[in-house]
C-alpha cells in the first residue's frame, strides 16, 4: 500500500505543480526546505496571515478542478482551516459553537477542540496534533481531517506541500485485519489501559502489533494477548478482565494501531505500572506514557 502512495504521489506531483500555476503561481512562494519545527504550545501569529516561515501549500486533486490554499505549520504538523478545506474537498460543513462537521459522499465527520480521534469513512483516524479554534474558525491537522474524509496525503518536501487525492480508491479494500483481531486487541486495551489517555491506549495497541510484527512472539493478535511462552504479558487475558464490554474510545484505539495509524512507543514490546520488574532490569526502557512505562 505504501508503494502505491508513492506512486501515485509521483504521478499526481507534476500535474499538481502545473495547475498551481495556472491558479496564480501558488508554489512561487514555498520555501525549497523541510518544516522547522514549531515548540508545542507556541502562541499563534497575532497576524490574520498566515507567517511565511509557518505556511505550507495544500493542492487537491480529484474534482472538478485542482484547488490550492495554505495551512500553516505548528510544531512540524501541517493544520488547515476545517472549512476551507472542506470547501476545496467539494464537501459540505457546518458550524455549531466551536464544533464543524463535515459532510461528504452521505457521510459527516465532527471535529472540535479536544478531539484525540475522529470517526471517518469506514475507519477511525488518529489526530496527531490538536484541534484549536483561531479566528472563529477550527483548525485540525489536515491529515487527519483528508483521512477521515476518504482521502489519500502526501507530501512534497522540495515544495513544503501537502498533496491531496481527494477519491481514494475504496478505503474500506486495504483493511489490514480480520475482526477477531478487532475484537481482541479492543479488549486488551480496555483491560489495560481503559483509564489511561487516549494515546495510553494506543500505546499498548502499540505493544501488541510489535509483537505481532517480531519473530519473538506469536504472529496474530490473538496468539499475542493469551502467549504464555513468553511470560505473560496480559494478565486480563487470564483473569477474565479481557472479556468486558470495550468502550468506544478503545475500539477507535485499536483500529488505529491496526492500520498502523499512530506510533507512540516506538518499537517497545513491553510494558508495566511499575519500575520494579523483570523488563526495568533486563530491557531497554523507551519512555513513560501514562501509568504505564514501556521497554523495547
Amino acid at each position: 500500500m505504501k508503494e502505491f502512495m508513492r506512486r501515485r504521489i509521483r504521478r499526481i506531483t507534476a500535474a499538481l505543480f502545473i495547475a498551481a500555476i495556472a491558479l496564480g503561481g501558488v508554489l512561487t512562494t514555498a520555501l525549497d526546505s523541510e518544516l522547522p519545527e514549531f515548540p508545542s504550545g507556541e502562541t499563534a501569529p497575532a497576524v490574520s496571515a498566515i507567517d511565511e516561515a509557518r505556511r505550507v501549500t495544500v493542492l487537491i486533486s480529484g474534482g472538478a478542478e485542482p484547488q490550492a490554499f495554505y495551512g500553516e505549520n505548528r510544531s512540524g504538523v501541517a493544520y488547515v482551516k476545517v472549512r476551507e478545506f472542506a470547501n476545496a474537498l467539494g464537501a459540505v460543513s457546518t458550524t455549531a459553537e466551536d464544533t464543524i462537521t463535515v459532510t461528504r459522499g452521505g457521510v459527516g465527520v465532527t471535529i472540535k477542540p479536544g478531539d484525540r480521534y475522529l470517526t471517518g469513512v469506514n475507519h477511525y483516524v488518529y489526530i496527531n496534533g490538536d484541534v484549536f479554534i483561531k479566528g472563529g474558525d477550527v483548525y485540525a491537522p489536515v491529515r487527519a481531517v483528508a483521512d477521515a474524509l476518504g482521502a489519500e496525503v502526501g507530501w512534497s518536501g522540495e515544495f513544503r506541500t501537502v498533496l491531496i487525492e481527494a477519491n481514494r480508491q475504496n478505503p474500506a479494500a486495504d483493511t489490514p485485519y480480520t475482526p477477531e483481531d478487532l475484537k481482541w486487541m479492543a479488549q486488551i486495551i480496555a483491560a489495560e489501559a481503559r483509564g489511561e489517555s487516549f494515546e495510553g491506549k494506543l500505546a499498548v495497541g502499540n505493544v501488541v502489533m510489535n509483537r505481532v510484527a517480531s519473530p519473538g512472539f506469536p504472529d496474530s493478535v490473538y496468539g499475542v494477548v493469551f502467549d504464555k511462552a513468553s511470560g505473560v504479558q496480559f494478565t486480563p487475558a487470564y483473569s477474565g478482565a479481557i472479556n468486558n464490554t470495550p468502550p468506544e474510545e478503545c475500539v477507535a484505539a485499536a483500529e488505529i494501531s491496526l492500520r498502523g495509524g499512530a506510533e507512540i512507543v516506538g518499537d517497545s514490546l513491553y510494558f508495566a505500572s511499575t519500575t520494579k520488574c523483570w523488563a526495568a532490569r533486563t530491557r531497554d526502557f523507551y519512555g513513560s506514557v501514562g501509568a504505564h512505562y514501556f521497554y523495547v
